[in-house]
């Protein structure tokens, strides 16, 4: 309850003082922590959680790099740090053009899928859970491509990170919505090793590779954003 008020009072703050246009977000709070805070627990841990975020989010590399520079050389905090760096590290090791890491997880039928099986074309991965709203929002236009691009050079693979107790959960949605595409769930949700090595704890989150393996983009588009098609048709070389 206290962080819960300490966070809303600085929203205020930096909606109030700290709202430059011309910034990214995650450097007008760090800004904002800098002077309010300075150091400290709190400071560290507000701190932290924004270079997470903007690990996870962030689709540009030099503000990334700029941020993980700043917060590294400001913190104190021995446990946020050990947290950092192997995100960090993860996030270098799967840059653009860098190989993409495998997995081997179960579909909807109990059938074996390894990324590595679909070499050859583009996948295109959605990283979803039957809890979460916004996945479920992107659903309908993920739908869409898959029909638009039938018989392209691309699979469409929905990844379930929902948890093993809720497998029966993850199948009945998957079944009564009839979603198409590959259908797989993770083995241990957000622990597991490929959604680690991408450092995803945001849903939903979009994965672009190509056809030799390699990523395209380790935050894609969604679906529901007009930008994407223009992406794919430009990699399919498809009229749009």
């Amino acid at each position: 309850a206290y962080k819960r008020m300490v966070d809303m009072r600085l929203r205020d703050i930096q909606g109030l003082k700290y709202s430059d246009t011309t910034k990214d977000e995650s450097v007008s709070k760090q800004d904002m922590l800098d002077d309010v805070l300075k150091e400290g627990y709190v400071y560290e841990n507000f701190s932290y959680e924004n270079i997470e975020f903007l690990l996870n989010i962030s689709k540009d590399s030099a503000l990334i790099e700029r941020g993980y520079q700043r917060y590294m050389s400001g913190a104190k905090n021995n446990s946020f740090r050990k947290n950092i760096e192997p995100a960090y590290k993860n996030y270098k090791a799967v840059a653009k053009s860098a190989p993409a890491p495998n997995f081997i997880y179960q579909d909807i039928n109990r059938k074996t899928i390894s990324l590595k099986q679909l070499k050859g074309k583009y996948v295109y991965i959605d990283v979803w859970a039957t809890w979460c709203g916004p996945c479920k929002m992107e659903i309908p236009h993920l739908t869409e491509l898959e029909k638009d691009y039938a018989g392209r050079n691309i699979y469409f693979v929905s990844l379930s990170v929902d948890q093993q107790k809720d497998k029966s959960a993850w199948q009945k949605y998957v079944r009564s919505n009839r979603l198409k595409g590959i259908q797989v769930m993770a083995d241990k949700d957000f622990k597991s090793d490929f959604i680690q090595k991408f450092n995803i704890s945001y849903i939903p989150r979009f994965i672009l590779i190509d056809p030799a393996g390699k990523i395209v983009d380790p935050n894609a588009l969604r679906p529901s954003d007009k930008g994407l098609r223009k992406q794919l048709d430009g990699l399919l070389h498809v009229s749009s």
